[in-house]
């Protein structure tokens, strides 16, 4: 029986990802960014960066004080700017960002929409705003209570206001709707930026629509078709350098008492060359990881990113 309740402990342990440790196959060897040849500079990147996204031109990245910090491939800075954008909303594709100018979170007065694009080298230019606006709910419940009374010496029924108040409401909504669809004639694409804000791109114009109405919903039959995408994530870029081997030094408990599983930890013993010359280290990773990762490489220079998201410069000793 013991040798039964055993085999069924064990089970349930490997069957959540627990993986039995292991010595550090290679002890001597540096953890990065210490490594072992000389010859070989591991720097940190000049900037921190928090959140990284790309295109097929530019690199875009949040620095410590959460400002816009745009990078070309290689990743040389080219532009700093003083805006805060949510990296995987705000910025298309093709590198248009968009930042807006409100006086609350949810946008309950929008003032300014501004965006900048490489074919301006990045420089603020302001969106011209579309307000597609309803009457609200309760204006037309007030409205409709003041004229009830202006009209009537007697207080009239609940009832009949409440019907009328609703009939009022639902024609505002289908007239809104329908100044929404009537923006889709012409459209070339539509970007998203909230559920009531949305950049629509004509022949000749662009513009800002700001609606108080879900709009989004009245876009869902050309949402495939001309919705415009938003930028790559990084590790869509990320090469694993070249592995001679990994372990794994112990196990961690990740949930609940009634869901989770077991994240295992340890190293992956990396050979990095930069030309003809070759370092070595071991770097910390999580699930067989590579814990460090390759974003950019040339002749000389190698751009490396570890498990933190931190970013690091290889080059030669000059």
């Amino acid at each position: 029986m013991k040798y039964f309740i055993l085999t069924i402990t064990l089970f349930n342990l490997f069957s959540c990802g627990y993986k039995s440790p292991e010595e550090d196959k290679y002890p001597e060897l540096p953890i990065f960014p210490q490594h072992t040849n000389k010859e070989v500079v591991i720097t940190d990147f000049p900037v921190s960066t928090h959140g990284i996204y790309y295109n097929k031109d530019y690199i875009f990245t949040n620095n410590a004080d959460n400002n816009l910090l745009i990078l070309d491939r290689k990743f040389n800075q080219i532009k700093q700017t003083n805006v805060s954008v949510r990296l995987d909303y705000d910025i298309t594709q093709s590198g248009e960002v968009y930042t807006v100018d409100k006086e609350d979170d949810v946008i309950i007065k929008l003032n300014h929409v501004y965006k900048m694009s490489p074919r301006n080298n990045f420089k603020k230019e302001r969106v011209e705003i579309l307000r597609v606006l309803s009457k609200d709910f309760y204006e037309i419940r007030d409205s409709i209570n003041r004229k009830s009374k202006s009209l009537n010496e007697k207080e009239p029924r609940s009832e009949y206001l409440d019907s009328l108040i609703n009939i009022a409401a639902n024609t505002e909504i289908e007239k809104t709707k329908f100044k929404l669809n009537a923006l889709k004639n012409g459209l070339i694409s539509f970007f998203p930026l909230t559920n009531y804000l949305s950049i629509l791109k004509y022949d000749n114009k662009e513009v800002a629509l700001y609606s108080d109405y879900h709009h989004l919903d009245e876009f869902k039959d050309i949402d495939e078709k001309k919705r415009t995408n938003t930028l790559m994530p990084i590790w869509k870029l990320e090469q694993e350098p070249h592995s001679f081997g990994k372990v794994v030094l112990g196990n961690s408990w990740s949930g609940n008492h009634y869901v989770g599983g077991y994240n295992n930890y340890g190293y992956n013993y990396i050979e990095l060359k930069i030309k003809n010359t070759k370092t070595k280290f071991k770097a910390h990773n999580v699930n067989n990881g590579a814990g460090v990762n390759i974003l950019y490489k040339s002749s000389d220079t190698i751009v490396l990113k570890d498990n933190s998201g931190k970013l690091y410069y290889a080059t030669l000793r000059k």
